[in-house]
């Protein structure tokens, strides 16, 4: 089901249609704020990280959104915006940020600020077209010091994209196919 690519279409200098997997509306404006909550549900956690403040919840969607704008005009900037997953059966990509400001609770029971690492990984099926996929959003863990634990969270995170991707392809992913007429003729 995965063609093995290394050059994501969301860095070509051509437009890209995005949807989030399960937005039923054909709206690329609706699929686009569905992927910007799912980032958002992952920076918060499980303490409202960001969602708690809203200053840095303004800023959060606000980096989300402008970067998916990015993504559908291919403009994304090869491995500090988007990269190419390296695994031996997938051709999954990830779109990153990697400073989002949230708050955190310190030892002593005090708030302080920090920036995270966070992830969509999406894939680029052909039967969407000329299209990104975003699948999973996540915080890229690092574990200090153990470069394997890294890996091997970062490859759980994968593994669950991997698994919607392949279960759900049968159905589109649930979303609202915008060219619908299009690849109606195509399957003729």
């Amino acid at each position: 089901m995965f063609a093995s690519r290394d050059r994501s279409l969301t860095q070509s200098g051509q437009a890209v249609d995005f949807y989030w997997r399960y937005e039923p509306s054909q709206d690329e404006e609706d699929h686009i704020s569905a992927a910007v909550e799912a980032l958002v549900k992952a920076a918060d956690g499980d303490d409202r990280r960001v969602s708690s403040n809203p200053f840095l919840l303004a800023d959060a969607k606000g980096a989300f959104r402008s970067r998916l704008k990015v993504l559908t005009k291919g403009g994304l900037e090869p491995i500090e915006e988007v990269r190419a997953l390296k695994r031996p059966r997938s051709s999954l990509f990830e779109v990153r940020w990697q400073n989002v400001r949230c708050r955190t609770k310190t030892d002593d029971g005090t708030y302080a600020h920090t920036d995270i690492l966070l992830r969509m990984i999406f894939a680029e099926p052909p039967e969407l077209g000329d299209a990104a996929l975003g699948l999973h959003a996540h915080e890229k863990i690092v574990v200090e010091g153990n470069e394997q634990e890294t890996r091997r969270l970062q490859d759980m995170e994968i593994d669950r994209a991997e698994h919607l991707y392949e279960e759900e392809g049968e159905c589109h992913w649930g979303v609202g196919l915008r060219n619908q007429l299009d690849l109606f003729d195509e399957q003729i």
